[in-house]
């Protein structure tokens, strides 16, 4: 999670060839490397919540949200 989104800026930004669009190419790199952040935050985030649980939140925090399907998911009426 640490080494990946530098390395995303370096290939976006110099293997795709965004230094040839100056500033706006640099401003492209920066986000994408920060999406890609973002994405492996999120997704060690989900894997420590399904490990240990709420035990991991601060006592004051709401509970976290239950994802429930709804019961007429893909059918139409």
């Amino acid at each position: 999670m640490l080494f990946y989104p530098p390395l995303f800026f370096i290939r976006s930004y110099l293997f795709k060839r965004n230094f040839l669009n100056g500033w706006a190419g640099v401003i492209n790199s920066a986000v994408a490397a920060f999406y890609v952040f973002l994405k492996y935050a999120k997704l060690y985030e989900h894997y420590q919540m399904a490990q240990y649980g709420a035990r991991l939140l601060p006592e004051d925090a709401p509970a976290p949200p239950i994802p429930h399907r709804s019961q007429n998911a893909g059918h139409d009426s």
